[in-house]
Order: C-alpha cells, then structure tokens, then sequence
C-alpha cells in the first residue's frame, strides 16, 4: 500500500466522485459511509458540494448535529480511494465527541486503506478537540 492523503472534496473531483458511488451501487451497496448521502442521487455534486460546505463552516465550534468535515482519501496518483465524514458532538458534559464514518472503494478493500483512512481521520479528528469517536464503516 502506498501512502494516501485527505482532501476537501472540490468540482475538480466530480467525475471521481462520482464514478466511486456508482461503484457501491454496482456491488449492490446502496449506502455509502462517510458521503453524507451523495449515493442517493438526491443532489446534484455542487449542490452536495455546497452543503458540505455549510457543514464545515466554522466546525470547531459547531455545537449541532449538523457540523461536520468531509474528505476525500485519494492516492499518490490522485485515484479516489475512500471518503472519510467527521461529525463533532458536544456531550452533556461539554465534552467533544464525535463519529467518524468512512467508506473504502469496494475494488480497493483489503490493501490496508480502510486502516490509513481512519489514521488520518481520527488525526484530523484530534486536531479539532475531539476528545472520543464512534466508527461507522464499510
């Protein structure tokens, strides 16, 4: 396995985007983990695009269920990998928990990816103040 990177999704990677849920959907997976429903064709890839955006806008100090950062897992040579979605909760005890939900290329399984994904993620995760996570996956 060669070395991955996060990215924000942008409208550069929509083809990409969008030949990677199509590839879920050809292995009769209907969900996505970590794409914040872009698999159900509701939205177009700006319109998810830009609520994606709302939901990143000033996250660590977003308190509702909303907030949220999304990215892209893509290789050395820029093949879309995975996607990886962290949700931030402020607990009762104003403790910051979260989840982290993340989805591995269904052709890309099993070569270690899954495992750098949810390194990174939970890294970023850090560097945001989360505190503890739940895991979501496919």
């Amino acid at each position: 396995m060669r070395s991955i990177s996060l990215v924000t999704p942008d409208e550069s990677m929509e083809i990409a985007a969008l030949e990677f849920v199509q590839e879920f959907l050809e292995h009769d997976e209907t969900t996505v983990d970590g794409c914040c429903k872009l698999e159900t064709g509701r939205y177009s890839y700006r319109k998810w695009l830009s609520m994606l955006r709302q939901c990143a806008c000033s996250m660590p100090e977003q308190t509702a269920a909303s907030a949220s950062e999304t990215y892209f897992a893509l290789s050395e040579c820029g093949k879309l990998l995975g996607v990886a979605t962290i949700s931030p909760v402020i607990t009762k005890e104003k403790q910051k928990n979260g989840t982290i939900c993340f989805s591995v290329r269904p052709a890309e399984r099993g070569k270690g990816y899954g495992k750098e994904i949810l390194r990174k993620t939970i890294q970023i995760a850090k560097e945001h103040g989360l505190k503890k996570a739940t895991l979501a996956h496919k």
